[in-house]
């Protein structure tokens, strides 16, 4: 993996905000249930998947969160290793015309 631009990994706790947010997207769903799915119900499981369903907006930033817990920052998409639990965190901001 990569190194981020601090060189190391970091853990930061979600908001209450945050925390408001996954409760209410999670809330009713089973375990195995994505939380974010596509319009016809299929989850976002691939990073193209996520960067093409976006059309209009640019990337700006992404971090994520690994399997062992530990928030990556700044990081290309194509750097997340492989994963079965980790979460990608994407910053988008509007194309510009």
């Amino acid at each position: 993996m990569a190194d981020s631009k601090a060189g190391k990994p970091r853990r930061i706790p979600p908001t209450d905000e945050g925390v408001a947010l996954f409760a209410n997207l999670t809330a009713g769903k089973f375990e195995s249930e994505a939380i974010f799915t596509r319009t016809n119900a299929s989850p976002w499981y691939r990073m193209a998947l996520v960067l093409e369903g976006f059309p209009g907006l640019e990337l700006v930033s992404f971090s994520f969160v690994g399997d062992d817990g530990n928030l990556y920052e700044d990081y290309l998409p194509v750097q997340m290793p492989a994963s079965e639990l980790a979460c990608g965190l994407f910053e988008f901001t509007k194309a510009e015309p």
